[in-house]
Order: C-alpha cells, then structure tokens, then sequence
C-alpha cells in the first residue's frame, strides 16, 4: 500500500508540473483503436467531400468493421468476433482525406495480441446489406425492389486485403503504446456488376418510338462471404424487373446516338448472372400506334456480353420496325471511384 501510495503521489507532482509549465497532454485511452483525422488517423484517397465516398448521402456515410483474433491459442474462425460489424463514419479530413470515426468506441486487446480486420459498406441492416443471422463473415444482399427502382441499390464494397502489402491479410497489433504496423489500410473494392442498357434504332423513323424497356433480374437475393469472396445461395428466384419509360409516346427511334434508358446510373446486378437477365423492348409506330413486344433478349446470348465483378456491361439493342436488327455487348472497366486507405491506431 505505501508503494501505492508514493507512485500516487509522484503522479500527482508530475501533473502538477506539466499543468504549470502548461504543456500539452494526450489524455487519450491508448487501447482505443483510433479511426479519425489528423494525428489519431486519416484516410486517404482523391477526393475529399463525403458524398463521393461510396454510399454517402446527405452529407453522410458509414463503414461497418469486423476483426478477429489471430494468435493459434485464440479463436480462428469469424464466428467469435472481436469486433462485430462495428459501424464507423466517414467524415471529410482535410485536403484528399477521409476521417473515420467509431459510433462505439473499440479497444486493442489488453494482452497485445494481433487482429485481422475486414471492412465493408453500407453498414449492416441497410435495405440491401445485412449481416448473415447465422454466418458472421458473411453478408446477405438484395437488389433493390422494382418500386424503388434500380437507383435505390447501394453500390457494395469491402476491404479484405492489404492493397500496400500484395495482398495479405491486414492485420495489426498494439505493443505497450505503440500500433505495429503504424497504420491499418482498408482497401475497398466493388463486389457487383454494372449493367447499362442503349437503345437505337437501324433508321431514323420519325413515326417509329420505343416505348418502354423491362430489365429483368432472375436472381434479386444473394449471400457473399468476406473470407472467400464468393458468392452463394437462392439459385431460382421469381425476379425483379426495372422498367424504363421515356414518358409520352416514348425515344424516337434515331440512328445518331443511343439512348441509355436507365440513365446516368448502371443497374447493379449479381456477377455472373447473365443468363438469367433478360430485356424486353416495347416499339409503337406512330403516336396512335399498337404498342408491340419485340422478342425479349437474354444478355448472355449476345456476344461478348458478361456480368462480372467491379465491371461495367453495356447491351446496346438496334431496332428496325417491330424487329430487332442487332444486339452488341461490351464489357469495360468500371469507373474507378479511388482508393480509400483508413489509418487505425
């Protein structure tokens, strides 16, 4: 008790002295992992404001972290979370930065022991993410439903890997004050697929319009697993179909530019899918003319046409009269939205 007593009162002086001489302490808790600006943590990326950060809406946005012990003595599988889907902010941290904040603040293990972190956004129990009821590594994804139509799906992305050290886990670790590495990079990546439908006609025609274009999702609910990067369940759906109107008598069909009907936004859809989304095209000939269904197109029967991973799709559909006259598909890169770096400490 009176060694107790005396490491007491030497901290007492101490503070005592820094008080006077009016210097600067950090009264932080060091077993909090850090996720915020300046000196604690920044993360990087090209663009600053919130609203270009993946999700973000109404000036604001949110990432969801899950980790795990790695030590062999402890638990190795993701059902024993160390960190369970813990929702962390997105904030703007200053010039090409993002800030990162918990909602509830997390702890390094007192032992020192290393973690292996994952990350993913939107946060669980979204619309369209939630965390699986069962499987804790994995998440269960919808699209959006057609009254809401295909502008409502959240463009899902996750981090798994450290992009800085050729892929690994990442992982970290605090030792006494200090976090080992300095920084936990997050690394996000697009797990859908990008679907753009182009409509135009053979001929200009000005009594000929298209006047309605059905996108149609056979899958419309799938299971990804952060650990694998796989995807799983619900192999027959009843679908979902988007449909596309130009309102009025329709898109006159023209042979100078194609129309995109879903607009500046790619319908999202599941990778590989493609053999099971179909379009169907609705022409009229004139104002007053007999709306007809043209034979209903399934993407994997054009050539070159795919759902893939973090790509883009673009179905491209000629009509001539009440015929279709030729189907290209092409599939390009998706646009790369930045590399988003968080620092934890």
């Amino acid at each position: 008790m009176k060694k107790i007593m005396i490491l007491a009162a030497i901290a007492a002086t101490l503070a005592s002295c820094t008080n006077d001489e009016k210097m600067m302490i950090d009264t932080r808790d060091p077993n909090v992992i850090y996720m915020t600006a300046g000196v604690n943590a920044v993360a990087t990326t090209t663009r600053a404001a919130v609203t270009t950060f993946p999700n973000g809406a109404g000036g604001s946005a949110q990432i969801a972290v899950l980790a795990k012990y790695t030590e062999t003595n402890l638990a190795e599988d993701w059902q024993t979370l160390y960190i369970d889907h813990v929702p962390a902010n997105v904030a703007e941290g200053g010039k090409d930065s993002y800030a990162f904040t918990w909602t509830t603040a997390q702890y390094w293990p007192v032992g020192g022991e290393e973690l292996q972190f994952m990350a993913y956004s939107p946060v669980a129990n979204t619309v369209t993410v939630k965390k699986n009821a069962t499987d804790k590594k994995q998440l269960d994804i919808s699209l959006s439903d057609a009254a809401a139509g295909h502008t409502a799906m959240a463009d899902v992305i996750v981090s798994t890997k450290d992009a800085a050290d050729s892929g690994k886990d990442i992982k970290g670790h605090k030792e006494e004050s200090a976090q080992t590495p300095t920084s936990i990079n997050f690394h996000f990546t697009h797990i859908l697929s990008q679907l753009a439908v182009q409509v135009k006609g053979l001929h200009s025609n000005a009594d000929a319009y298209i006047t309605k274009v059905e996108v149609k999702a056979t899958h419309i609910a799938k299971t990804y697993d952060l650990t694998t990067s796989g995807w799983s369940g619900n192999a027959d759906e009843s679908g979902i179909t988007y449909t596309y109107n130009n309102g009025g008598n329709g898109w006159q069909l023209s042979t100078t530019a194609a129309t995109t009907v879903n607009g500046e936004t790619p319908i999202l859809l599941f990778p590989g899918t493609q053999a099971s989304t179909v379009v169907t095209v609705y022409v009229k000939d004139g104002a007053a003319g007999q709306e007809t269904k043209l034979p209903a197109v399934t993407l994997s029967d054009v050539n070159s046409a795919s759902l893939e991973t973090g790509q883009k799709t673009t179905l491209v559909i000629t009509v001539e009269g009440v015929s279709i006259a030729g189907l290209t598909g092409s599939v390009t890169a998706w646009t790369d939205k930045g590399t988003y770096n968080a620092t934890i400490k």
